[in-house]
């Protein structure tokens, strides 16, 4: 139980009532410093936390704790009627931070118009990662929507306009995967590939 050998140390002290302070006990002192760290770093991981809140003041991401978060995807955060997304990170360490990839759009991707014969082509499957390829559009820039094959978004990358390839890596083996890429016009007209289908590599 933390606090108990604090106590231990201030019943040493109270033992010695005829004012003579008791030997040193370093093991103890190391003890006590211990816990006290233990304490510290805990009620540091209660107060640190990271929380992301729409457009409509609704909380859309949070995290307890600063350490090893895990990649999050967010595959819509909306305005709504505010011109603002609330991102916060409450910190003890000034060296800590967190990295956001983001793309503003003024449509959503559901409002993309497929274009026909625009396809995204596989290549170099592996048992963690695959490259794709398209070709070009007149956008802005694009942005590649990698989900299971239940429909379950896994990866979201944004890449520049003048781009025609990525590589997406971090998925499992022996997997299925649905890919579509959406380009992005200069008033935000989003356009999209046929879905095409991945299959990583069997172990």
């Amino acid at each position: 139980m933390f606090g108990d050998k604090a106590l231990e140390l201030v019943k040493e002290l109270k033992r010695s009532m005829d004012g003579t302070l008791p030997p040193y006990n370093e093991d103890l002192v190391r003890q006590v410093l211990e816990e006290m760290k233990i304490l510290f770093e805990q009620n540091q991981k209660e107060v640190e936390n990271v929380r992301i809140t729409d457009g409509t003041a609704t909380q859309v991401f949070y995290h307890r704790g600063c350490d090893s978060i895990t990649p999050e995807i967010l595959s819509d955060v909306i305005f709504g009627l505010s011109n603002n997304i609330t991102v916060q990170l409450i910190t003890w360490n000034i060296r800590r931070s967190i990295k956001i990839k983001f793309a503003i759009l003024k449509k959503g991707l559901t409002s993309a118009i497929l274009v026909s014969g625009w396809n995204v082509t596989v290549l170099n499957a592996t048992y963690i990662s695959f490259a794709l390829q398209w070709t070009k559009l007149d956008t802005r820039f694009y942005i590649i929507e990698v989900k299971s094959i239940k429909g379950n978004l896994v990866a979201v990358e944004i890449v520049p306009g003048n781009a025609t390839s990525t590589n997406i890596h971090g998925i499992s083996p022996s997997s299925k995967y649905r890919v579509v890429v959406y380009g992005f016009d200069g008033i935000g007209q989003p356009y999209k590939t046929l879905e095409s289908v991945v299959a990583t590599k069997k172990v």
